[in-house]
C-alpha cells in the first residue's frame, strides 16, 4: 500500500520530468521571442548545470540510473556535435 503509493508517485514524477524536458527542448527548438532562447538552450545542453538543477529538486535522485542515462546521453551528444563542427 505505502510502497504502491510511493511507486505511483515516482512514476508521476518521472512523467512530469519527461514532459518538462520535452517542453524545454521544443521551446528551444522553436526559438524564443524574448531572445534568451539560445542562452537557455545552451544551459539545458550543459549536463553539469542540469545535474545541479536536478539535484536541487526535492525527490530527484541524480544517482538514479535513469537520470544518469539522460545526463550521459547529453554528454555524448555534445561530443558528437563537436566532432561534426571540427569536420567542417
Amino acid at each position: 500500500s505505502a510502497t504502491k503509493a510511493g511507486d505511483a508517485m515516482e512514476e508521476d514524477e518521472d512523467e512530469e520530468l519527461k514532459l518538462a524536458m520535452s517542453m524545454s527542448v521544443a521551446q528551444g527548438a522553436s526559438g524564443d521571442a524574448a531572445g534568451g532562447g539560445a542562452a537557455m538552450n545552451g544551459l539545458l545542453q550543459d549536463a553539469g548545470f542540469l545535474s545541479d538543477v536536478l539535484s536541487s529538486l526535492p525527490g530527484v535522485d541524480t544517482s538514479d540510473p535513469r537520470v544518469q542515462g539522460v545526463l550521459d546521453g547529453m554528454k555524448e551528444e555534445k561530443k558528437e556535435e563537436k566532432k561534426d563542427e571540427d569536420k567542417k
